[in-house]
């Protein structure tokens, strides 16, 4: 089901009906209830970006005693959007104590659609953004934060370790591409 929701988002070209389906509001509320209906609930949050604009990003704080606790920084291939970390990767983080946040970075979701922000090739560099914003929060242990990626998600993953000291990160289904060539917007 979740693939009929989503294929027109993906052949259509740029300018084209994308199907019919709506990008905000009927897809992200298909694929998973809003953020502070789910168990636990959670929150909408813009991760501050560049310029003034936003990622966007679900946040879900693990129940727990601890005032400060880990997190899980969910992100998707290029053609996933934060939603879809829900089932991948969030909600087995959260049964075990671990807060996530599930992103659309630069080219994905919400961040591509809402906002207009494409791709880059040092997208790791965002990425940073959101550890700086978890570090900001008085409910994060800073120490604690985990990266998760999936499909191209692992490959920024593994590039964010180059810019900043990354203490547990997990690679699932990682793709691999070449760093040459990738000097503007990359389109799908």
């Amino acid at each position: 089901v979740l693939g009929l929701f989503r294929r027109p988002e993906h052949v259509a070209a740029e300018g084209e009906d994308r199907g019919g389906v709506p990008f905000e509001g009927d897809l992200e509320g298909r694929l998973v209830p809003a953020p502070g209906l789910l168990d636990p609930p959670g929150v909408a949050v813009d991760i501050p970006y560049e310029h003034g604009i936003p990622m966007c990003a679900y946040f879900v704080r693990a129940p727990s005693p601890e005032r400060r606790g880990p997190v899980l920084i969910c992100m998707g291939g290029l053609d996933s959007i934060k939603d879809e970390m829900w089932f991948m990767q969030a909600h087995g983080a959260l049964q075990r104590g671990i807060s996530v946040l599930m992103i659309d970075g630069p080219g994905q979701g919400g961040t591509l659609r809402r906002h207009k922000v494409v791709n880059r090739f040092d997208t790791e560099v965002p990425i940073a953004h959101c550890i700086d914003w978890l570090e900001a929060r008085d409910d994060v242990d800073p120490s604690a934060i985990a990266v998760v990626g999936f499909s191209y998600g692992a490959y920024l993953a593994a590039l964010l370790s180059e810019v900043r000291p990354v203490r547990w990160l997990a690679l699932r289904s990682p793709a691999s591409y070449p760093r040459q060539g990738w000097d503007g917007p990359q389109q799908g």
